[in-house]
């Protein structure tokens, strides 16, 4: 029996009644035992997996905290459920620059931490190299999750699963195995394993990603004129006031693409311009009218799917932290690429916004947002956003395809893959903040499906 699947072997057939407000669902329980201590398996003179390998080495070179550092990239995977192991012909080996992007605080990145990493394939003289990890498309530019903060692994895999069937968008992703070696010798050390990590899509202007038109000035008649698209990428006031401008509506606002080392004085004060347009479009006298107000400036397909894709996460970063926006040239304003969903779907502890647990699955988080709630005031908007989500629950959001999202994230990921992220990982059992603790990866990965299914039938009863 594959390795991959042998986890299903260990199902137990069991209804857990979930005694909340609002709903019972039936949740999936998996047989897991305690992580035995990574250092004395030896893993590595006999490893096997079907996820793809990916190997990396600095040389000796350690990484520094939002710095790129050259190094080499390799990956070994022979398919879709195929066996790869470190002995096998390398797929793919390249120059590489890698940028630590947090995950646990640190300044260099050492054998005790895993740290979301930025990479970029490279060839000899460091110019970008395009190549396919798997399944996705072409691509230098890519991030490793490290789901440090997620002992269920699958809670940003299940949301981009079930993102992709709506009308916004999600980075496409798919689990690997980490090797990342620090020192000059050629030997490879237990440590030197990272753990299971997910392949993702950067948020990009490109085709096969954010596809919109190049941004540029030029001279158009007698004077010159500032078109195409941008993306921006909403997140936390930081220390450097030139990488983004905060609207007047309190939207921080980085200059995703292009970037602002890339921009002049004017375009930024284009881009400005144009978000200060759409937000009086959303604030002004006129905002319910067709022509007029919001939808003329706005994708509402799209904003209402993002809405509903991150209240079923319960998102309590959606619209303030690590979510994007972008507008195509002569287009409306998109919502979207969705962000990551690893301290979401019941997984935060505690929001010190409105103490509250966010694991309980009752209450607003993104239509509690003034921008979202404005828009509810119009009726015509409130009403297309009830009749959206009653669509979806009848569709691509049924509770079987919320349980399949999330068996399907589960099967993803094989079993020898689990235990061996899990014994080299053996700390997240005490130490993760933001999280509440769970012994098992079994329990973890059963209560992403029952707080979709309870947080779903909340919803049923607010979007009537």
């Amino acid at each position: 029996m594959p390795a991959k699947f042998k986890v299903w072997s260990y199902i137990i057939s069991a209804v857990l009644v979930v005694a909340l407000l609002t709903s019972a669902v039936v949740g999936l329980v998996l047989s897991y035992s305690e992580p035995q201590n990574y250092e004395e398996q030896n893993a590595l003179d006999s490893f096997e997996t079907t996820l793809p390998i990916i190997h990396m080495t600095t040389v000796g070179n350690p990484l520094a905290y939002k710095q790129y550092t050259s190094g080499t990239f390799s990956l070994r995977y022979k398919g879709l459920e195929e066996i790869n192991t470190l002995t096998d012909e390398i797929e793919i080996g390249s120059p590489v620059a890698i940028r630590p992007l947090g995950g646990k605080a640190f300044d260099t990145w050492s054998a005790d931490e895993k740290s979301n990493l930025r990479i970029e394939i490279q060839d000899s003289l460091g110019e970008d190299v395009d190549i396919q990890i798997a399944y996705m498309p072409d691509e230098s530019d890519w991030k490793l999750l490290s789901l440090y903060n997620d002992k269920s692994l699958i809670r940003t895999n299940t949301i981009y699963t079930l993102a992709s069937e709506l009308r916004v968008t999600a980075p496409r992703m798919t689990f690997c195995e980490l090797i990342f070696e620090t020192d000059v010798d050629e030997n490879l050390y237990a440590s030197d394993y990272r753990g299971v990590y997910a392949v993702t899509e950067t948020i990009k202007q490109t085709r096969g990603r954010t596809d919109i038109a190049d941004f540029s000035t030029g001279l158009k008649g007698q004077e010159f004129e500032t078109g195409g698209g941008y993306i921006l990428k909403i997140d936390s006031v930081g220390d450097d006031p030139t990488l983004f401008f905060t609207s007047e509506h309190g939207f921080n606002l980085y200059y995703d693409y292009p970037k602002s080392e890339m921009l002049l004085d004017e375009e930024k004060a284009y881009i400005i311009s144009d978000i200060a347009k759409i937000e009086q479009s959303v604030w002004g006298e006129d905002y319910t009218d067709a022509d007029k107000g919001y939808r003329r400036y706005i994708d509402v397909d799209t904003l209402i799917d993002f809405i509903i894709i991150n209240e079923l996460g319960k998102n309590y970063d959606a619209l303030t932290k690590d979510a994007y926006i972008y507008r195509d040239d002569g287009k409306k304003l998109q919502f979207g690429p969705i962000g990551e969903f690893t301290n979401f779907v019941g997984n935060t502890y505690y929001s010190a916004k409105n103490d509250v647990h966010i694991s309980d699955v009752s209450g607003f988080v993104l239509m509690e947002h003034p921008f979202v709630k404005r828009l509810c005031s119009d009726e015509w908007f409130s009403k297309r956003l009830n009749a959206r989500w009653q669509e979806l629950r009848k569709s691509f959001l049924t509770d079987e395809k919320l349980e399949k999202a999330v068996n399907s994230s589960i099967a993803a990921i094989d079993e020898p893959a689990i235990e061996r992220n899990f014994s080299r990982w053996n700390e997240l059992y005490d130490h993760v903040s933001q999280d509440k603790i769970v012994d098992y990866y079994a329990k973890e990965a059963s209560a992403v499906l029952i707080f979709l299914k309870s947080r779903a039938a909340w919803l049923d009863e607010q979007f009537k």
